[in-house]
């Protein structure tokens, strides 16, 4: 686990030292640099390393082949490298090391960009191949792992794992990318392939970058809806092969020379994940569960404590599991310039916060790799919008009498249903997503998992913008497999932005921050193509989500823990009021620079509307904090804190 930072360029300085120390914590046990010149460019390549596997000095990187004419540095973890190792030696290779960094360099000058396709594991990137004077980028099935790029007017070409290094290089300014505000007002998060700053990309999931003479060129090497066949078993033999899966992927993702321990949540995912990860140990398994106090939770369901289930959990392992428990309190929202500052970007969900404060904790006992229950929902519908568009997928039919009766219940009744929104969770979710069934089916799917509509973001616009369509990224992966079910489509969509941009993306930052590397069991390569293998029948039944999961932890698990209602983590900031207010009356001030965006009556609304306590504003104010956060700390301030 690494980060890594390069640039191809005419200049012959490029201050990689400075690049790759930026970073420095993604990576506190080993740093390496080199430079290779190709006719009139100048390659750079540098890394910070946290070693996982091979913890000696054979795992170094930037790492060549014998020839030294194929340099890389990587980002990740590859768990089948061990039987990619023994395909490599059949065909007559050797290896001076113990590590997967070696098995990929191998493997492309085996096979060469086609090697991605045999890699199960999550990893970014940078392959400098002297024999063609070609840089290849590439970046996992999911975006587990981050990998930002700019592309210059010149062709030179700067890369790393994190946007404060490209920042570093000074070949890139730091501007506001002011296209990406309303998708980031809409969603909390800001879409692919675009970021906050002008000029610099990601690298989407699951794609390359190829460059050569000054051209780029991206191209997407694996894609699960391509490769899978229907599912043609049983409900029972499906349940038995995600056992089988699951359990593999479990046990692959402990590989390591280091200490490994876990999420606990309390929740099905990050459950049944130390449950089986408690039979691949000889040591009692680390596990730790965040709670709040109860004067924070009496009245905010959207802080629901799972301590309950966590406990649980802890009773049922005994001494097979080393259960520590974290109790978070308002005090946390003075973590906000740091936590954006490893961000990078505005991204807007107390669960980074969460992810941020177990990292730190886990590395400071010793404990470098925590497993995650990140991606199940995704893959097997666990989400409550999947329900709710499944349930409301033939209400076409019936718009024209619905869509009246609607907009009547959120106008005449919004008075009670905003006092209702601050003390139930359920009233406050469909008071967010009734607003978008007036939408067509496509675009309802589609609008009920997002926060606000293009009409409530254009008028939080300081300036119009015409067209606004915020669901315009969501749309095109949507639209990609028409042929496809509802449901299909509609995972499909979310497994290609919401779990990269959003999920994913929090998680790399949040434990890379501390040295600490998360892995995901769920988003093993077989398990993705299982599950989008399945009929829609197997995941959603009734009102059961991840039904197919369910049924297989029922055997393991207690069944009120397996069949709790679905909820996401969340920290209980409308009980945090005083604090959001604090911050808020600065850094949402008129004078602000960041508030040259934003249209000032509209903010102000929303705030006097959360300090009396109508309606539900809290997450659009902590967005817009947010946001000005990064614009003080990235654009203002240049990058410091």
């Amino acid at each position: 686990m690494c980060g890594i930072v390069g640039a191809i360029t005419k200049n012959n300085t490029v201050p990689i030292d400075a690049m790759t120390d930026r970073i420095a914590h993604r990576g506190p046990d080993d740093r390496g640099t080199v430079v290779r010149r190709a006719g009139e460019w100048n390659v750079f390549l540098g890394m910070r390393r946290l070693a996982i596997l091979d913890l000696s000095p054979a795992g170094h990187q930037p790492m060549s082949d014998e020839s030294q004419k194929l340099w890389i540095t990587y980002n990740g973890e590859l768990y089948n490298f061990r039987e990619i190792k023994a395909d490599l030696e059949h065909l007559g290779h050797t290896f001076r090391s113990r590590s997967d960094t070696e098995v990929i360099v191998e493997s492309v000058r085996a096979w060469g960009a086609d090697a991605l396709s045999k890699f199960n594991g999550m990893f970014a990137l940078a392959l400098w191949d002297q024999r063609e004077n070609t840089l290849l980028l590439a970046r996992d099935h999911t975006g587990q792992k981050p990998l930002y790029y700019s592309h210059l007017p010149d062709g030179s070409l700067v890369w790393a794992s994190e946007i404060k290094a490209i920042l570093a290089s000074g070949l890139v300014s730091p501007r506001v990318n002011t296209t990406a505000i309303p998708g980031y007002l809409a969603s909390l998060r800001v879409h692919e392939p675009g970021t906050m700053f002008e000029g610099i990309f990601k690298l989407p999931a699951a794609h390359s970058l190829l460059w050569k003479d000054g051209t780029v060129t991206l191209k997407e090497w694996w894609n699960p809806l391509e490769r899978v066949t229907p599912f043609s078993g049983t409900f029972t033999d499906a349940v038995d092969e995600f056992g089988r899966l699951f359990g593999s992927a479990v046990k692959r993702h402990m590989i390591a020379d280091v200490k490994v321990g876990a999420f606990l949540s309390g929740g099905l995912d990050s459950s049944l994940i130390v449950r089986h990860a408690c039979e691949f140990t000889d040591e009692p398994l680390v596990s730790f569960t965040t709670g709040f106090r109860a004067v924070d939770t009496h009245r905010d369901t959207a802080g629901k404590n799972e301590l309950v289930f966590a406990r649980q959990l802890k009773n049922l392992l005994g001494p097979r599991i080393d259960y520590r428990e974290l109790i978070l309190e308002p005090n946390l929202l003075e973590l906000l310039p740091s936590v954006i500052w490893h961000l990078d970007e505005p991204i807007t969900d107390p669960a980074e916060i969460n992810a941020y404060l177990i990292c730190r904790e886990a590395r400071r006992g010793g404990i470098t790799v925590l497993l995650s229950g990140m991606g199940s929902d995704e893959l097997f519908a666990g989400y409550n919008h999947y329900l709710m568009a499944w349930k409301l997928r033939n209400l076409d039919a019936v718009q024209c009498l619905v869509n009246p009766l609607v907009k009547i219940a959120l106008s005449v009744g919004s008075p009670a249903l905003e006092r209702l929104s601050h003390t139930n969770s359920w009233i406050r979710y469909l008071v967010r997503k009734g607003k978008f069934l007036v939408l067509p089916r496509d675009e309802r799917s589609l609008g009920l998992t997002a926060w606000l509509t293009d009409s409530e973001v254009g008028h939080l616009l300081a300036r119009p913008v015409v067209p606004l369509d915020t669901l315009a990224s969501k749309r095109r992966h949507f639209a990609r497999f028409g042929s496809r079910d509802l449901l299909t489509r509609q995972l499909y969509t979310d497994f290609k932005t919401f779990l990269p941009e959003h999920n994913l993306m929090y998680t790399d930052k949040m434990s890379m921050a501390s040295g600490c590397e998360v892995r995901s069991p769920f988003l093993d390569r077989d398990i993705i193509e299982f599950a989008f293998s399945l009929p829609l029948q197997f995941k959603l039944r009734g009102v059961e989500g991840k039904y197919v999961v369910k049924k297989f932890a029922e055997a393991t698990l207690p069944r009120d823990l397996v069949y709790q209602k679905k909820t996401g983590f969340a920290l209980p900031i409308r009980s945090w009021k005083k604090s959001l207010q604090e911050l808020g009356s600065d850094l949402l001030s008129p004078n602000r620079p960041s508030m040259q965006y934003f249209n000032a009556a509209a903010v102000q609304q929303l705030v006097s509307a959360h300090e009396r306590d109508i309606g539900d504003t809290s997450y659009q104010l902590w967005s817009l904090i947010t946001f000005s956060l990064w614009h003080q700390i990235f654009i203002e301030k240049a990058g410091r804190v």
